[in-house]
């Protein structure tokens, strides 16, 4: 039987793609100036972000949330570029697991 930590590791590859596949919608959204939209998907990714094991999805997501609430355009798009470059140079593997 799979552990929970199984599971979420065959999950995360798909999960990370999904947050890549994200960063053109929040552009195309930004364009648009839909900042409600934008909350609701950067709320989603600070709430994900550390279920997967991955703290600075979070971190990422609070501040977008919180440039989306404010509609603060500049500051969204810019801290959009960082998790833009942040996705890029992520670099994950799956834990290895050794039966000792």
């Amino acid at each position: 039987m799979k552990s929970i930590d199984d599971i979420v590791q065959e999950l995360i590859p798909g999960y990370l793609a999904a947050r890549k596949e994200e960063v053109p919608e929040m552009m195309r959204l930004l364009a648009s100036s839909e900042f409600e939209r934008l909350r609701i998907l950067s709320h989603s990714l600070k709430g994900s972000g550390r279920s997967f094991g991955f703290s600075e999805l979070t971190r990422f997501g609070a501040s977008l949330e919180k440039y989306a609430e404010a509609s603060d355009g500049p500051s969204f798009a810019a801290e959009l570029e960082r998790l833009k470059q942040y996705l890029a140079a992520l670099q994950w593997s799956p834990k290895i697991k050794t039966d000792t």
